[in-house]
């Protein structure tokens, strides 16, 4: 159950924060807030499974920005699409989720034999 309410926050948090990308609000800091809260789903998604392959999840972040087009007004003077946003976007999310899963796997090993000795 938690593992499904990890994944629904996840989504959830990335699909906001395409959607405020795609809008080009002039508030910086609701997008700062946005890509902060998509960045916090990704490491309590990685630490909670422990399961690095989670990672692979940002592929269906970057199919829903396939109907999004281009940045509306365009970034830096191009027309950005939104599936690169989101591709960029998406890779720091996986390196979270796979540090995060691995941390938490070296973390429960170190405290494993600590556990042991004890029982």
């Amino acid at each position: 159950m938690m593992r499904v309410v990890l994944v629904l926050a996840y989504l959830a948090a990335a699909a906001f924060t395409i959607v405020l990308a795609d809008a080009h609000t002039e508030n910086e800091q609701l997008e700062m807030v946005a890509l902060a809260l998509w960045g916090l789903a990704s490491i309590a998604l990685g630490w909670e499974t422990r399961q690095p392959l989670w990672a692979l999840l940002v592929f269906a972040v970057i199919a829903f920005t396939v109907p999004f087009g281009t940045q509306n007004p365009p970034v830096y003077h191009e027309a950005a699409s939104m599936v690169v946003y989101a591709l960029f976007m998406g890779i720091g999310s996986a390196v979270l989720i796979v540090a995060s899963a691995l941390a938490r796997i070296i973390v429960d090993r170190v405290r494993r034999p600590k556990d042991l000795l004890r029982g």
